[in-house]
């Protein structure tokens, strides 16, 4: 769980943190589950350029983070298609405020 970064922000799964540590794996999926259902994560790290990670949060969940990593240059986010702007936190791209649903996210360095 440590290695796809699963964590709870509040007990029993109420709000949850996806902060994958990958390193240098080309791919990483898994299905964890929580006291509130399912969470499904799958990780794709093609090269330095691009990244990409599907997450399904369970239902009554709220306020959910998702943190990406920042290679510390230029970068394109896309959430479900849409670009959009992240946080930085550390070496990380944080977006926030996520309810349960099924997120895919896109990041492509310039």
């Amino acid at each position: 769980m440590k290695l796809m970064g699963i964590e709870p922000l509040k007990p029993s799964f109420e709000s949850i943190r996806i902060k994958p540590q990958i390193d240098t794996l080309k791919w990483a999926k898994i299905k964890f589950a929580s006291i509130k259902g399912d969470v499904l994560l799958s990780i794709e790290h093609g090269h330095e350029k691009e990244f990409k990670l599907d997450v399904t949060l369970p239902a009554n969940t709220k306020n959910n983070e998702v943190w990406l990593p920042d290679t510390g240059n230029r970068y394109n986010l896309f959430l479900n298609g849409e670009k959009i702007k992240a946080k930085r936190e550390r070496n990380f791209l944080v977006v926030e405020g996520l309810g349960s649903g099924r997120y895919e996210f896109r990041l492509t360095g310039n």
